[in-house]
């Protein structure tokens, strides 16, 4: 099995704590954070890269509620 292709397509999620969350799928984190803008949630993305230069998606949907979620895309 080739793990760089299974990296690429999960997506960590934390909490605003740095708790790990769990992993899921690039198209199920978009859902989310379009369910998260249709209800006018406050989305925060940053594009940077890691220390070898991989490049790396970070989007935290501001929970006032609770706790926010942060996901972490591998390219």
């Amino acid at each position: 099995m080739n793990t760089t292709i299974q990296a690429a397509q999960t997506v960590l999620n934390f909490d605003n704590h740095g708790s790990f969350w769990g992993e899921s799928t690039i198209a199920d984190a978009e859902v989310d954070i379009e369910q998260a803008q249709i209800f006018g949630q406050s989305i925060n993305e940053w594009n940077v890269t890691d220390r070898d230069g991989n490049p790396l998606r970070i989007v935290r949907i501001a929970d006032p509620d609770f706790l926010d979620t942060i996901s972490v895309f591998v390219s």
